[in-house]
């Protein structure tokens, strides 16, 4: 089977896109021919920033993967007459997604498409003409509901997270929080870090910010003192092997796959009380 895997990923290292690398390597294996279509932008060679109609191959995947230059559905367009899939899945995030993931979605023509929902605001699509696809998976099964109340037929497919990427011994150094923006909490964790400053924090950064914003983050960080801001990696086990917590006070955006990652490890979660983390951390 073909599969083309659209969205507005970047090729960087937040969870969509490590699910995505991972269950499109997992296909592989199996023996599913996997395509990646993403915008572009991202950290990968040759991305960064150039603008034109057309499609660009960036190296060192299991899959077929491309950036998109140009509208979203003239590059998908582009790489379903390349490829002929079998069907689309469509990844959808917040609703600054939305003007990439609806033209997608729109664009499947005849081919079987799937509308992959990571978070609840793009639900709102769905109300949208012209965005009927013909299958929903939902990465927390608490958030289908309001798929199935409208009609649709929905799956639910928790994010793929592979152990041994993930497993580690740890030393109980620090505080994990993953992801430091206000839509993942951060005003609450820099509260708690305030409120206990014998304990040392690691901020680890993962969706890319404004230099601005990323900077007053340091500010911040800097001036409670037990606060140690991280960049962005490849390998996460640096810094899960040194938690003894992780902080996961995250607004019901979906099923957080960080807190699967930290209890491979034996590490204990703090989350906030929203459903999709109510799911991901079980009765743990």
């Amino acid at each position: 089977m073909r599969i083309v895997f659209a969205g507005k990923q970047h090729f960087e290292t937040g969870g969509i896109e490590s699910s995505t690398d991972q269950l499109g390597n997992r296909l592989v294996a199996r023996g599913h021919d996997v395509v990646v279509l993403a915008a572009p932008g991202g950290p990968a060679a040759g991305v960064g920033g150039r603008r034109g109609a057309g499609l660009e191959e960036v190296p060192g995947y299991a899959y077929r993967a491309f950036a998109a230059h140009g509208p979203p559905a003239d590059a998908l367009g582009l790489l379903m007459g390349r490829f002929s899939p079998d069907a689309v899945v469509v990844n959808a995030g917040g609703r600054w997604w939305h003007d990439w993931t609806r033209p997608l979605v729109r664009a499947t023509g005849s081919v079987p498409s799937v509308l992959y929902v990571n978070d609840r605001e793009a639900l709102e699509l769905l109300s949208e003409p012209g965005v009927r696809p013909d299958m929903i998976w939902r990465c927390a099964e608490s958030h289908a509901v309001v798929a199935r109340a409208a009609g649709h037929e929905v799956r639910t497919i928790p994010s793929l997270v592979e152990p041994d990427l993930y497993r580690t011994t740890t030393t109980g150094e620090a505080v994990l929080y993953v992801n430091p923006v206000k839509s993942k909490g951060v005003r609450t964790a820099l509260t708690l870090a305030a409120s206990r400053r014998d304990v040392p924090f690691i901020f680890l950064r993962s969706w890319r910010q404004a230099d601005e914003k990323f900077a007053e983050l340091h500010r911040m960080a800097a001036a409670l003192g037990n606060v140690e801001v991280a960049d962005t990696t490849a390998d996460p086990r640096e810094f899960y092997a040194l938690a003894r917590l992780l902080l996961a006070p995250y607004d019901d955006f979906g099923r957080p796959r960080v807190i699967a990652e930290a209890q491979i490890s034996g590490i204990p979660v703090l989350a906030l009380d929203e459903a999709g983390n109510r799911e991901a951390v079980g009765p743990g």
